[in-house]
């Protein structure tokens, strides 16, 4: 399966090549709480955010999943505030156990497959906020255990049906 996270809203999404993929579960992200760093999601009810909304379960469908799709807008050459949130929520993806990779704590890997992430960033974006934002890309797949890809749409053109 694929997991397709994103920030736009739903009448542009619709228009996207994204909307009409097979084999996908599509999740917009909005009103999603910020993780409180409880950890329960690792102690008590693991694979599960304590947090009761539609995001409790972010950990396990990343699990579940083969493929992630983030379209995310530019915040500054970082995700949008509601996709750190996805990602944060997301945490009981990986074990709560830490080892140092490279000078970097990293978590452990908690499930034996790889996932594949594809970035995809809109908005006005400059040089310098794409080589933050491949640097973050870079971060959060060394912390996933993951591939990814990253593209800058400057023309939605080209992504519509």
């Amino acid at each position: 399966m694929t997991l397709i996270i994103h920030d736009m809203n739903d009448e542009d999404f619709k228009k996207t090549t994204f909307s009409q993929m097979e084999n996908s579960k599509v999740i917009k992200i909005d009103n999603i709480k910020p993780c409180v760093g409880c950890f329960n999601c690792w102690l008590k009810t693991p694979g599960i955010c304590s947090l009761d909304d539609d995001y409790k379960l972010n950990g396990y469908l990343l699990g579940k999943c083969d493929r992630l799709i983030v379209i995310s807008k530019n915040y500054y050459g970082m995700f949008s505030p509601n996709i750190k949130n996805f990602f944060d929520r997301s945490i009981s993806y990986v074990k709560p156990y830490f080892k140092i990779i490279y000078g970097e704590m990293h978590h452990y890997k908690k499930y034996k497959k790889t996932l594949n992430i594809d970035y995809y960033f809109y908005g006005d974006i400059t040089n310098k906020e794409e080589k933050t934002l491949s640097k973050l890309v870079k971060a959060n797949s060394e912390n996933l255990h993951s591939n990814n890809r990253i593209a800058f749409i400057t023309n939605w053109e080209e992504y519509y049906v």
